[in-house]
């Protein structure tokens, strides 16, 4: 990805670059989101879809070192993991290539939506350490309780 920018980049500018690589991204969101949680598997597990849905990230975020988590916060409506240690920005910022590491939240704000129905649940998250923030905050709302409208995702 780095390097599809930086060759959009060097023709058209770091912004038009960051502009095509983002829709191309949320494009791909459309595919890639429901196979990365197996949405429609998920939805049919035994039990509530939005506990095992929560279950489903705890297990997720926790196997994987690259988003390091710093706090859980497992309430029946809403569960809100605060990740404060990105590797996707430490290697677009080591790349000199910030607008990169912004390209996953760009995935998950235009992905999350193809799979909330299936799992009873809505994605929120207000803050992002690609976008200048010290965390980010994955916020996953069973639906109809999220207190946020959809537009202040980051």
């Amino acid at each position: 990805m780095t390097a599809m920018f930086n060759v959009v980049a060097n023709k058209k500018g770091r912004e038009e670059a960051y502009k095509f690589t983002k829709t191309m991204w949320q494009k791909y969101a459309k595919y890639t989101m429901p196979s990365l949680y197996d949405a429609d598997k998920l939805s049919k597990c035994e039990g509530d879809t939005f506990s095992n849905y929560k279950k489903f990230n705890i297990a997720m975020f926790k196997a994987n070192d690259d988003y390091h988590v710093k706090e859980i916060k497992d309430e029946p409506d809403c569960l809100t993991l605060i990740v404060d240690r990105c590797v996707s920005v430490d290697i677009a910022n080591a790349l000199e290539c910030p607008e990169v590491g912004k390209l996953g939240c760009d995935h998950d704000v235009a992905g999350f939506p193809y799979i909330e129905d299936k799992v009873n649940s809505e994605f929120r998250r207000l803050h992002t350490i690609a976008k200048g923030d010290e965390v980010c905050d994955f916020m996953f709302y069973k639906k109809g309780s999220c207190p946020f409208d959809a537009s202040k995702n980051k």
